[in-house]
């Protein structure tokens, strides 16, 4: 993979990050949503890494596997302590943060 191809990626990444908390804050798109576009960046990389990088596909597919899991994990069991942790931060209008 070129080196402007792996910087444009990255720096496409960094710079769709405060578009998509401006959303956010302005309530255009939901928690979930900005929790799955932030979570669903590490596989997004490490499966073009994997594939440019031209390893075999059983490594590939292994790679890509390990990094769903991060996520899996995070939006799992951990979904509501991410939305206590933002009622915390100040974000009021969360709806469902104190159901039980």
């Amino acid at each position: 993979m070129p080196i402007w191809l792996g910087l444009l990626i990255v720096l496409i990444a960094v710079a769709s990050r405060p578009i998509e908390v401006r959303l956010w804050r302005a309530g255009r798109i939901s928690d979930r949503t900005v929790t799955i576009l932030v979570l669903g960046r590490l596989p997004i990389f490490v499966a073009i890494a994997a594939i440019a990088t031209g390893g075999p596909t059983w490594l590939t597919a292994a790679l890509i596997g390990v990094s769903l899991v991060v996520p899996h994990s995070c939006i799992g069991g951990r979904w509501r302590w991410s939305v206590n942790s933002a009622m915390r931060r100040g974000r009021a209008h969360v709806p469902f943060a104190n159901a039980d």
